[in-house]
């Protein structure tokens, strides 16, 4: 039995209603009997604040207080609390939601449980997300109290974002350290740490798709169009082919159009327009009066301008022009992988589909000819093979001078050429093939791969090329094919090899 329950059935007694306790007494609105949650929070409201806090809500009522402004009176009050400590339990009952909390706007109650709650958030410990509490613990940070230098307070607010983005203000955390890195004029490297600027990523990208790569390109489309391609059945059949079609696709686009006109046509302008850092929280603007201006990427610009200031931006959200020629580009991607599964094509224009058409075009025969076998030439062999014609020629050049000037022995017997048995006896040119195919034929019979592909490349042709015109040629004198391929190496047919090497040196 709870403690209302309890409460309930004592009231409902009858001996207690009519008892003395209830007489004729006239008792004030409040509980008769209180639980113990009742009693701590009771306990809570009316337990001392310390005498700092005194000090520090004091600081309210000084001389002059319409003259201060109430940011200057939180910048104050801050810091003198910047090292204060508290170790107060958080009660959800006492905790208000406020946009822009301050310390006044905070009951001493509360202040003491926000101390506790900082103290825990410094130390790393693991605490509730109050977004009251966050707001006003990032207040302290952009106006660099309790850290001592801009980029330490950077560092806390971006841990901040880490921890409590999920639950709470969120997108306020993403803006206020775009405004710390270009109110405080930050290194580079600390806008590259900037969380949640996903869609500047991916105009970056388009902007850049020439020289970006396929993975981070693929990404952006899929950020930045209202077609869902990370769905598509292609990208489960194929994920490397249609990633490169849709990277194809896009570049062309961009060579096509011109790559600031493709994405404000599909994506929008830059705006500019006037602004203040940090306007959403409270904060202490200081006087500025220089000129200058920040980047945090190529597509989000600070511009200061003796005190007053201006942000460039592109206003994005997903593309239903782009999504059209992303599906359109998914369904053209079916046809040529042979995916069953078709669907309509977006709604493009005749010149933009004509400029995918072209694209995947383009995209899939390059991707044929790359898939092609690719013919080394080893050129170091080149010389040794110059070297054995050569003296091949030279030996043919002395035996024919050799044959015409010696003379006729009287006990010789004249034997015609038809009836010649001996390989020694056949001249090369018994063969009706050229000095580059000869030389490819020797280089099959008694040489290697390297060789043979040697050979090829003196002859100034291809192995197959030259393998073809040999049997054509011999075809005649062998009534079939002398030359096979296995695989992509030409070879001899076993059963020719030895009458080829007696018709040839």
């Amino acid at each position: 039995m709870n403690a209302e329950e309890l409460i309930s059935l004592i009231l409902d007694n009858d001996k207690i209603k009519n008892g003395k306790a209830f007489g004729d007494k006239v008792y004030r609105d409040e509980p008769i009997l209180r639980t113990a949650a009742d009693l701590k929070k009771e306990k809570q409201i009316n337990e001392p604040a310390s005498d700092r806090i005194s000090q520090m809500r004091q600081l309210a009522y000084t001389s002059n207080p319409g003259v201060q402004s109430d940011v200057f009176l939180f910048i104050t009050q801050a810091k003198m609390m910047a090292d204060y400590e508290e170790k107060y339990p958080l009660n959800d009952e006492l905790i208000v939601s406020l946009y822009m909390p301050t310390y006044r706007s905070l009951t001493t109650m509360q202040l003491r449980m926000y101390f506790g709650w900082r103290a825990d958030v410094r130390a790393g410990r693991e605490v509730p997300a109050v977004d009251t509490f966050i707001r006003l613990y990032a207040f302290e940070l952009i106006n660099l109290i309790g850290v001592d230098s801009p980029e330490n307070a950077f560092d806390k607010l971006l841990d901040l974002w880490k921890r409590f983005h999920k639950n709470c203000c969120g997108d306020s955390l993403t803006e206020w350290l775009c405004d710390m890195a270009a109110f405080y004029r930050l290194p580079d490297e600390y806008c590259d740490k900037i969380p949640c600027l996903e869609y500047d990523k991916a105009l970056i990208s388009m902007l850049n798709c020439k020289t970006a790569d396929n993975d981070k390109l693929f990404a952006a489309a899929v950020k930045l169009g209202d077609y869902k391609l990370a769905d598509s059945l292609s990208l489960k059949k194929a994920p490397d082919d249609f990633k490169g079609a849709v990277c194809a696709v896009i570049r062309a686009f961009s060579e096509s159009y011109g790559a600031n006109h493709f994405v404000s046509t599909f994506f929008g302008y830059m705006l500019s327009h006037s602004t203040e850092p940090f306007r959403s929280a409270v904060f202490y603007h200081k006087p500025r009066r220089e000129s200058f201006e920040y980047r945090i990427n190529d597509v989000r610009i600070y511009i200061c301008d003796g005190g007053y200031w201006q942000l460039k931006y592109y206003y994005v959200t997903k593309s239903a022009m782009f999504g059209a020629v992303m599906r359109t580009a998914d369904s053209l991607v079916r046809e040529r992988l042979g995916i069953k599964r078709a669907i309509k094509k977006g709604k493009t224009s005749t010149g933009d589909e004509g400029i995918i058409v072209k694209a995947l075009d383009d995209y899939f025969e390059e991707k044929r000819r790359a898939s092609m076998p690719k013919i080394e030439i080893d050129r170091s062999k080149l010389g040794e093979i110059r070297r054995i014609a050569d003296i091949t020629r030279d030996r043919l050049i002395v035996e024919e001078e050799m044959t015409e000037t010696e003379p006729p022995a009287e006990e010789q017997p004249v034997i015609q050429p038809e009836t010649a048995s001996s390989a020694d006896e056949v001249v090369e040119d018994s063969l009706p093939l050229t000095s580059g195919e000869k030389a490819f034929v020797r280089a099959l019979l008694y040489g290697t791969s390297a060789d043979i592909r040697a050979a090829a490349s003196y002859a100034g042709s291809m192995p197959s090329l030259l393998a073809d015109s040999v049997n054509e040629k011999l075809f005649d004198m062998f009534g079939d094919t002398v030359i096979e391929f296995d695989g992509d190496d030409p070879t001899v047919i076993e059963d020719y090899v030895p009458e080829l090497k007696g018709k040839i040196l």
